[in-house]
C-alpha cells in the first residue's frame, strides 16, 4: 500500500511539474527573400533573468540566444555587426599572447557552413572594437547542403566570455522543395539552442581579461538553458514524428543527451549533414562543444526530460507532453540515402594527394588566464600567417586524429569524413559520417579525410572547441593556395 501510494504522489508531483512549466519558445527567425538575407546584428550588453537566476553578459539582439537566420543555398547573407560594447579601463594583468584579453573586441563565425574564409566573409582574424562596425557579406554556395549551424564570436582571448555568456543564435540552411520525401518534408520542426552555462569559467575568463561587466548569481553554477529557457515541456500529439533541430553551443563539455521513457528518438544529420542513410536507431546523442544533431522524435505518452549527461551530472533539457488525444500507431520511417553534393561526396575510396595528421595535448589553462598547455602538434598558436599545413586546390587530405576524447576539434571551412565506424557500441559513429567538430569517448586515434575543393582559397583554422582552450592557445592555421604556383610556407 505504502509503495502504491509513493508512485500515486510521483504522478501527481509530476503533472504539476508540468503544469508549472513553461512551453518551449523559440527565438525570432530572420529568413532570406529573393535570395537575400540583409540584416544589422547588434553584440550589447544584457541583463537575463530566470526562474532566481541573474546574468549581466553579452548577447546579440538583447537576448540569448540570439537571432535565428533562415537561409537557402545560393543566396547571401549580408549583415552589419555593431560591437556596442564599452572599453575596459585598466588591467592589473598583463595579457600575453595566448591569454584570455580584449573583453571588449569581437567578431562572427558562421560555425559549420561551407563558405570562404576570405573577407568579407567568414574571417575570423577581424577584429572589431568597441563601438565599431564590420560589414560581412556571405556568399552560400549553391551545392551547400541543408542543415544546421550556429553563428558566434571568434576573437582570439575573448571567446570564451563571449560565447559562454550567451552571445550565439542558430543559422538554418533550408532544404529545397520536394529534396526530401514528403514523410520527412511534413515534420513540424523544434529549434533547441542548448547551452551548458558553465559559470566558474565564465567568470575565469572574465576576471583574467578585467572585464566588469559579467556578473552571475544563482542556485547553482553549471546549468542548461535551450532557447534561453530552463527545462520549458515541449506538447506533442501522439505518435507524430517531429524534427528536433539540436544545437549545442557549450564552450567545453561534451554532452550525451538521452530521450526518457515513452519517446523515441532516430538520427538524421549531424553537423548539418545529413548522414548517407538515414534514419538511423540511436539510444543517445554525443554531441561535443559546438556540434548540432538533428533527431526525428515521437512519443506515446508523457515521458520524463530529455536529458543530457555533462561530466558526471544529469541535466535536464526539455520535458515532452503529450496531448491527451486518441491516435493510431504512426508510420514506420522510410530509409533515404542522401544525394551528397560534389564537396560531401563519398571519400572512403578516394586515394589521398596529401597527408596533414592532428594531434592535441596537455590541456589545463594556467590559473592566470595565460599561457597554454593545450597545443596542436606541439605547438601553441603563434599568429595567423604562421601555417601549420599548405593545401592546393582539389587535395583529398586524409588525416590522423589524436588527443580528441579531452579535445574537440573544430575545423571551418570544410568537413571531414569518418574513414571507418567509432566506437560500434553507440552506433553514433559510422564510417562514412561528416562532422566539423568531433569528440570521442575512448578512441585514441579516428582517421578522417577531407576534400579542399576547387570553391576556396585562403586560410583555414583547427581549433580546439573547449573555448577556454582556444582563448589561450589551443589553435593551428592552414592555407590554401589559389594556384599551384602561390607560396605557401609550412613552419
Amino acid at each position: 500500500m505504502n509503495h502504491l501510494c509513493n508512485l500515486l504522489v510521483l504522478a501527481l508531483l509530476a503533472g504539476v511539474t508540468r503544469a508549472l512549466q513553461s512551453e518551449l519558445t523559440e527565438p525570432r527567425v530572420l529568413e532570406s527573400k529573393n535570395g537575400l538575407l540583409d540584416i544589422q546584428l547588434d553584440l550589447n550588453y544584457v541583463n537575463w533573468t530566470i526562474q532566481g537566476y541573474r546574468m549581466n553578459t553579452r548577447g546579440f539582439a538583447d537576448s540569448i540566444p540570439g537571432l535565428t537566420l533562415k537561409m537557402k543555398a545560393g543566396d547571401k547573407l549580408r549583415i552589419l555587426l555593431k560591437n556596442k560594447l564599452h572599453k575596459e579601463s585598466g588591467c592589473a594583468f598583463v595579457p600575453s599572447h595566448n591569454s584570455y584579453k580584449q573583453p571588449e573586441v569581437t567578431n562572427l563565425h558562421t560555425h559549420g557552413m561551407y563558405v570562404s574564409s576570405t573577407a568579407p566573409s567568414d574571417d575570423v582574424t577581424i577584429a572589431i572594437g568597441q563601438n565599431e562596425s564590420y560589414q560581412y557579406s556571405i556568399d552560400i554556395p549553391t551545392e551547400h547542403a541543408a542543415g544546421s549551424h550556429w553563428y558566434h564570436p571568434h576573437h582570439h582571448g575573448s571567446t570564451a566570455l563571449q560565447v559562454g555568456g550567451g552571445a550565439f543564435g542558430a543559422i538554418i540552411i533550408g532544404d529545397d522543395k520536394d529534396a526530401l520525401p514528403e514523410q520527412y518534408q511534413n515534420m513540424s520542426e523544434k529549434i533547441m539552442v542548448v547551452s551548458f552555462m558553465n559559470m566558474p569559467a565564465v567568470e575565469h575568463a572574465a576576471t583574467y581579461s578585467c572585464d566588469s561587466h559579467f556578473d552571475f548569481a544563482g542556485e547553482t553554477d553549471q546549468f542548461i538553458l535551450v532557447n534561453g529557457q530552463m527545462n520549458p515541456k515541449v506538447t506533442m500529439n501522439p505518435n507524430e514524428w517531429y524534427r528536433w533541430r539540436i544545437v549545442y553551443a557549450s564552450i567545453g563539455s561534451v554532452a550525451k543527451m538521452n530521450m526518457g521513457v515513452g519517446c523515441e528518438m532516430k538520427l538524421l544529420a549531424k553537423d548539418g549533414v545529413y548522414l548517407n542513410e538515414f534514419p538511423r536507431d540511436v539510444d543517445a546523442l554525443y554531441l561535443p562543444a559546438g556540434g548540432r544533431a538533428d533527431v526525428a522524435v515521437r512519443c506515446s505518452a508523457n515521458s520524463s526530460a530529455f536529458r543530457a549527461l555533462i561530466d558526471s551530472q544529469t541535466y535536464a533539457i526539455v520535458t515532452p507532453v503529450i496531448r491527451q488525444q486518441s491516435y493510431s500507431p504512426g508510420k514506420p520511417l522510410l530509409k533515404y540515402n542522401f544525394k551528397a553534393p560534389n564537396y560531401l561526396r563519398d571519400l572512403r575510396y578516394v586515394n589521398a594527394t596529401t597527408r596533414y595528421d592532428i594531434g592535441f595535448t596537455g590541456g589545463i589553462v594556467a590559473d592566470d588566464g595565460s599561457g597554454s598547455t593545450c597545443v596542436i602538434n606541439g605547438r601553441a598558436w603563434i599568429n595567423s600567417n604562421t601555417y601549420n599545413k599548405c593545401y592546393s586546390k582539389g587535395d583529398i587530405v586524409e588525416s590522423r586524429l589524436t588527443g580528441i576524447v579531452y579535445h574537440p576539434m573544430h575545423m571551418h571551412i570544410y568537413p571531414f569524413q569518418l574513414q571507418e565506424d567509432v566506437e560500434i557500441e553507440t552506433n553514433y559513429y559510422k564510417a562514412g559520417d561528416w562532422h566539423d567538430t568531433l569528440q570521442v569517448l575512448t578512441s585514441s586515434v579516428v582517421n578522417v579525410k577531407i576534400h579542399i575543393t576547387n570553391l576556396f582559397s585562403g586560410k583555414q583554422m583547427v581549433h580546439c572547441h573547449i573555448l577556454p582552450h582556444e582563448d589561450t592557445g589551443c589553435m593551428a592555421m592552414n592555407y590554401i593556395k589559389e594556384t599551384q604556383d602561390e607560396i605557401c610556407v609550412q613552419e
